[in-house]
């Protein structure tokens, strides 16, 4: 199935665009790393309106060094950003995730952003801050048990997690999930339900 972007070289810039309405992913990361993926709106068209992407927004697949900034991310099949295997050192910094552009309403991905490992590696030493992710049908954040269980050392820190940008009520079905995710730390959150 076609994804917008399929990104195999390194040090890609992906910014300022509307990704909507393909088959797969928004944007595919698959072993290429050190790249930027700033001021999208993935699954949202250019007038406001969500057009959501069959799978998931933003998917890393053993590449680490990204920076996903300013983006805001709705209307995924699945995740709205997904971490697999060896995906090490990634920042998600300043996105919305699972609202409108404003972020006052629900663009639902299934999962707002999510972590596994894989039989050969896990990802490690992520961090997830300063972003809202609300409005998710099932966790705002969450780490799965893969074949060798989930991610580790991940920080996740200064989110807005379940309110919407004017702090009204926008739940996830879950705020933060973990399965198996030695060294995580969580701190300096607001997480409501």
């Amino acid at each position: 199935n076609a994804s917008g972007f399929t990104v195999t070289a390194p040090s890609t810039a992906i910014a300022g665009l509307s990704i909507t309405g393909f088959p797969s992913h928004g944007i595919h990361f698959n072993g290429a790393g050190q790249s930027e993926v700033l001021r999208n709106w993935i699954g949202v068209r250019a007038d406001g309106s969500m057009l959501g992407n069959g799978s998931m927004g933003i998917y890393v697949v053993n590449s680490s060094n990204n920076q996903l900034s300013q983006n805001v991310i709705g209307g995924s099949g699945f995740a709205g950003i997904y971490f697999f295997g060896g995906s090490n050192g990634n920042e998600v910094q300043q996105n919305r995730i699972g609202t409108n552009p404003s972020g006052t309403v629900a663009y639902d991905n299934i999962r707002g952003v999510g972590f596994e490992g894989s039989s050969s590696a896990r990802p490690t030493g992520n961090a997830v801050s300063l972003n809202l992710i609300s409005g998710n049908l099932d966790s705002g954040i969450r780490m799965d048990c893969g074949s060798l269980c989930g991610a580790i050392n991940t920080h996740i820190s200064n989110n807005t997690i379940g309110l919407s940008a004017a702090d009204a009520p926008l739940p996830n079905g879950v705020g933060i999930q973990l399965l198996s995710s030695p060294g995580t730390v969580i701190s300096d959150n607001t997480i409501s339900g």
